[in-house]
């Protein structure tokens, strides 16, 4: 009795790499680098036959090999005091979706005021992992952090911090806004005016 040995499964096919684009393009590999991260320095046509082979093989530029070399990480670190805010989430919401349109991704940490956990941040950002850091807290991590503002862009976010008048600070005007307001109300004839806030 004989027994039919199937037969065996084709070996996995390699993956498409920048040297196939080459290849197909009739181009260097270096070519095919610039005309995917540096378009300007490349001719239209070239570029047009580099888009076409890859378009062609199915290749997928490697994200984080361009990011190493542009010594760019495309993450934005987002410093909150407190997740539970609803006021937060309406802006990190808008936020997240601007970032993501121009190619960023976005850590959010949760300080909750911890000096703790403002140190593992502050690790992270002296490591080199993001590109820049939008602070909502009203407070740095260390009293050294404003040195940073130097090598990764700081923005702050509703709050100021006190002893940084020089950090960009994006808010709202509380002040003048609820003065605003009450003018408004008062305008309007009402006298008994009631103030309700979330916690």
């Amino acid at each position: 009795m004989t027994r039919r040995i199937p037969p065996a499964p084709p070996p996995p096919s390699r993956p498409v790499t920048i040297h196939d684009v080459a290849r197909r393009a009739g181009v260097s590999t270096a070519t095919v680098s610039r005309a995917i991260g540096n378009p300007g320095q490349v001719t239209e046509e070239t570029r047009s036959r580099v888009l076409a082979a890859i378009r062609a093989t199915g290749f997928t530029p490697n994200a984080t090999a361009r990011n190493l070399r542009a010594r760019s990480t495309k993450t934005v670190l987002v410093l909150l005091p407190g997740l539970g805010n609803s006021f937060w989430n309406v802006i990190i919401n808008s936020l997240e979706d601007v970032l993501s349109e121009h190619g960023y991704g976005v850590i959010f940490g949760d300080t909750r005021n911890d000096p703790e956990r403002e140190a593992h941040y502050e690790r992270l950002v002296r490591s080199g992992q993001v590109d820049g850091l939008l602070l909502f807290t009203g407070r740095l991590p260390h009293p050294d952090f404003i040195q940073l503002d130097r090598t990764i862009p700081i923005t702050l976010v509703s709050n100021e911090v006190p002893g940084c008048p020089d950090l960009p600070l994006i808010g709202i005007d509380n002040r003048a806004a609820a003065a605003e307001m009450t003018r408004y109300l008062i305008g309007r004839g009402h006298r008994r005016i009631a103030h309700l806030t979330g916690p």
